[in-house]
Formats: structure tokens, sequence, C-alpha cells
């Protein structure tokens, strides 16, 4: 789609893959490319998505101007107004009173990641500590300064204390208990916010050790935790594993108080949620001509199925006119045959739900459960649309519609494959590849699933497969006894205190009794 930044006016940046910019350091910060890059190939620019920054912000630090960003390479001797440190390449923010010579560089005027807040339509930035000689903000909730850990807008100067409301936080993680790298959260997102690990409804039998950095988590200190898997960490280290991956964090809301809650924010809180969009809504926005634009693409992805199906020479290439298509490759040879008849196809693979809510990434929309695959095809694809004719929101379709296949053949075991499955996830990719998608890394993975399917690896009585079966099953059953055990546990320790209550009251009765 390209996106036009006022930093290089003379050509659209787009999201570029990761082989091209390994190595290359980011104009804005200096620092070598990481996680979602923006790029204009022939000016041999390369940008991170959380350098693309306004022009000019109101910064904590310095309250009384506005800050001004400044493209031009920085003079030697130049030394940043809030971290003191020198800087030899990148982008700076200055101050353009002439009596003030103010200067931050980029790291420290728009700390990564940003924030984006249920309370504010602008994304905020979460500052540690501000300098003791400014006016401190007040807190938009509970109107004290904001000294210390507020996540603030560069736009309007709105500020918030990050404990205050304590929204939680959407982020793809590790299980808590298991801690493995590959073991992910069940619920993949909701970590909730808490002032210290000993609140009263943060659970007893949390690890005390950060997932993260592995250090034990003090008596006062803020952390995030997930009551699905039992995951704890130091709130630094989810914003600093948030900037590693390259993601904003999206935080929503809490349950709300049940008393003293100010009418003012209840007001904007409704307002806000007047705001969301989800996929049913979207789809029901779709004007004619984007919906002409889908339709297009289903008659071509219907051409491009016949073609294949009547395509009967096993060689590689073209055959009696028909153009090369990745579908005609010898690992779908089996599936093609079966296709016509045997493999049925009364299931379409549901992608997103009406009610799922939409979740801005990059230029693009998605789904809260598909944004982490959206953000990962984006770090090392880059933008596969980029060749796409469609517009906008079709292209938003494709983009659904292709994260939700690859969530499902990323979230299907090899034994749980059916020809019914494999049939959908054919359809989808080949509706997104006549689409313009550059997707030939998911039809490779295709493929692969398409040969284990169609050969012994499949066979039922492969002892291997019927192993790896009674792992997972007695792995399964060892996770349940254990969360059965642990509510067993807290239910026999709260019937104990009950009993004890209940003995000493019949004491006390007894001693007065005898008293008289």
């Amino acid at each position: 789609m390209g996106f036009r930044h006022f930093s290089h006016k003379m050509h659209d940046l787009v999201i570029c893959s990761k082989a091209d910019y390994e190595q290359v350091p980011c104009a804005a910060c200096g620092d070598m490319c990481s996680g979602m890059t923006y790029a204009c190939k022939p000016c041999r620019l390369y940008i991170h998505h959380s350098c693309l920054l306004p022009e000019d912000i109101s910064h904590p630090a310095h309250p009384p101007h506005r800050l001004f960003l400044d493209i031009r390479p920085v003079p030697a001797d130049f030394t940043c107004s809030a971290c003191c440190r020198s800087l030899h390449n990148g982008f700076c923010f200055l101050c353009r009173e002439p009596s003030c010579s103010f200067a931050i560089d980029v790291k420290c005027a728009c700390p990564p990641p940003a924030v984006f807040h249920p309370n504010h339509r602008h994304r905020l930035h979460l500052f540690d500590e501000l300098p003791e000689d400014v006016e401190f903000p007040r807190c938009d909730a509970c109107r004290e300064p904001c000294k210390s850990s507020v996540l603030y807008c560069l736009e309007c100067k709105f500020g918030v204390h990050l404990l205050c409301e304590r929204p939680s936080c959407l982020f793809e993680h590790e299980h808590g208990v298991l801690r493995l790298p590959w073991s992910r959260c069940p619920t993949k997102n909701c970590l909730e916010l808490r002032a210290s690990i000993d609140e009263e409804d943060v659970p007893r039998d949390l690890l005390s050790h950060c997932l993260y950095c592995q250090k034990e988590i003090g008596p006062l200190t803020p952390l995030y935790y997930c009551k699905d898997c039992k995951m704890i960490a130091h709130v630094k280290c989810v914003f600093s594993k948030a900037k590693s991956r390259g993601e904003d964090l999206e935080m929503i809301r809490a349950q709300a108080k049940q008393d003293g809650e100010q009418q003012g924010n209840l007001v904007a809180k409704e307002a806000a949620m007047q705001h969301i969009e989800t996929f049913g809504v979207m789809v029901d926005s779709l004007n004619d001509v984007e919906k002409a634009e889908l339709e297009d693409m289903q008659k071509r992805r219907a051409v491009e199925t016949i073609k294949v199906l009547a395509w009967r020479n096993c060689a590689a290439g073209s055959s009696d006119g028909i153009p090369n298509s990745p579908f005609l490759d010898e690992a779908f040879s089996e599936f093609r045959k079966k296709l016509p008849q045997d493999i049925p196809r009364t299931n379409s693979l549901a992608v997103a739900s009406e009610d799922e809510r939409l979740f801005k990434v990059a230029e693009y929309k998605i789904t809260q459960k598909l944004s982490p695959d959206l953000r990962k095809l984006f770090v090392i694809h880059g933008d596969v649309s980029e060749e796409s004719r469609l517009t906008q929101n079709p292209k938003i379709m494709v983009f659904i519609m292709l994260c939700g296949t690859i969530y499902s053949m990323a979230n299907t075991r090899v034994a749980e494959v059916t020809e019914e499955l494999l049939y959908n996830w054919w359809k989808y990719l080949m509706f997104i590849h006549v689409s313009g998608f550059k997707i030939q890394f998911a039809i490779d993975r295709l493929k692969i699933v398409m040969r284990a399917h169609y050969t012994d690896l499949r066979d039922d009585n492969n002892c291997i497969l019927r192993m790896d079966k009674e792992i997972r099953e007695l792995s399964d059953e060892i996770e349940e006894s254990k969360s059965k055990l642990g509510r067993l546990k807290d239910k026999r320790e709260l019937m104990l205190g009950a009993t004890d209550e209940n003995l000493v009251e019949a004491c006390l009765k007894g001693a007065r009794a005898w008293e008289y």
C-alpha cells in the first residue's frame, strides 16, 4: 500500500522483508533495523516502524515549548538534553525558541513501544522518570503530578499514571508454568497489571521470578501476570520485549470500578466504545466498488481452480497453453486426483467472527487473535500485498484470510489434518495468490503438509505417530491433574480455616458457660 512520511516526500515507504533490512541502520535512530521496518529501496532509506514520528511533539521533559523533528544529519557535537549522550547519526527533536537550546534524540523523544490506551485517541509512550526541574503534567485519572511511570501523549500533553485504572495489556507471551520458548499461553494475549505481588487478588502460587529476566520480583514492584498460564513479569521487561519485537502495546479496559467513578470518565469511555470497529462492522461497511473487487478475485480463483483440475501433465511448466501455477506442483498431484469427487467440502474455515474487534497494525487492521501473525509476517516477509491492485479494505480482508489460514496451519497437529481442512487451506491460499499477494512461503508450507498427509507418515499404523499421540494425551492428562490438585488444595485450605474458626467459637461459648 505504501506510506508517505514527511521525512521522505519523494517516494512512498513500504514494509520490507527481513532479508532487505538486515545489517542496515535506521535513518531516524541510528540503531540496526529490527522488527517491522519501512524502506524506500530506490533511495536506500530504512526506518523502524516505531521511528515514523510526527513532525512536532509536546515532550514532558520540556513542557514550555513544542519540539520539532529535524531530519538533517546531527552536528558532530550534538548532545541529547535528556540522556546527555552524544549522537553521531539519526534524527533529533529541537526547540525552535530563539533563547532555548533544548534538543533530544529520537529514542528519548519517543521511547518505544508505542502504547494505545483505551481512554485516549493518540498513541502514548512510557516515561520512567521526568526531570525534577520541570512542571509535571497532571494525571488524567487521579489529578496528581506525573513524576514517574507516566504514559504520555506527545501530541496533546495527555498524561496518566501507568497504575491508574490499571488497564490490561494485550501481549503474546510464553506459558508461565512451562516456561519454554515454543510454549504459548492458551489465551495468547491478556496480561493484568498489578502494583505488587502482594495484592490480594494476585494468586499465591505464582512463581516469583520474572519470565524474561529471571530475576525475583520484589514486594513493591509493579508486574504483569496472566490468570490462564500463571505467567509473571516486570512491567519494564514486557515493554522491553515488545520493543525488541518491534511491536506496539494495546491496552484494554479492566473491569469498571463499582463505586466512585467520575461521570466524566464514564462519558469518555462510552464515547470511545462507540468507535470500536469489529470484523462484522467492516464487512458491512464495504462499498460496491470494494465488493466488486472481492467478487472479481473469487471469479479468478474459480478460473484458476478449473485450470489446475484440468491439467493432467505431471511435468513442470505449462501444458496446452495453461500458464504456470504454484498449485500445479507435484506435491499437489494426489490432492488434485481426489479433489473433484472424493474430498468433502461442507465446512469452510472460519478465519474471524463478526464480533471480533479489529486492531491497527501498521496501515492495516486485523483481529486481536491474528495480530501476532500479521506482525511476524511483516517482520519476516514485508508487505506481501505490495504488488496487489486491491484497494485498502479488500486488502485487509485478504490479510485476515491469509493470517487466519497461517494460524490454522500452525495450530493443527499432523494427526488432526483432514482432506477437508487441506481443501480449505488450498482454496484460501489460491484466492490470496490470485489477489496479487506474494505468498510462496505459505504455499511451500502447504506442500510439506500435503506430502506428509499422502505418504506413510499419515499411516494410522505408524508407531511413531501413535507414540506421539499417546505422549500428547498423557501430557494433557498431567496438566489437567495438576490443575485439579491445585483447586483441591485451595478448597482444603478454605475448609481448614472455616473449621478452625468454628472450633474457636465453640470453645469460647463453653468458657462463658463455665464462667457463669
